[in-house]
């Protein structure tokens, strides 16, 4: 992954505590639901990851491409 990908990442995970359950905040930063308890942030066009929900917490599962988080949403 490119750093300045690796960076605009890292920057919206930093930014999700405050946005997470608030509509308006989370389209800001790419987040979107794919399943019950599976969610995905987008850094850029090419970069996502996906975060599980464990407890009260958002753990980063996976980093890839779009086709990449498709594959692994499949294999839940």
């Amino acid at each position: 992954m490119p750093p300045s990908a690796r960076a605009e990442l890292l920057a919206r995970l930093r930014e999700l505590p405050a946005a997470f359950g608030r509509p308006d905040a989370q389209r800001g930063l790419g987040l979107r639901q794919l399943k019950p308890g599976c969610f995905e942030v987008r850094a850029g066009l090419d970069v996502r990851g996906a975060l599980l929900r464990e407890g009260d917490d958002l753990v980063l599962a996976i980093v890839g491409n779009h086709d990449d988080i498709r594959c692994w949403l499949k294999s839940l």
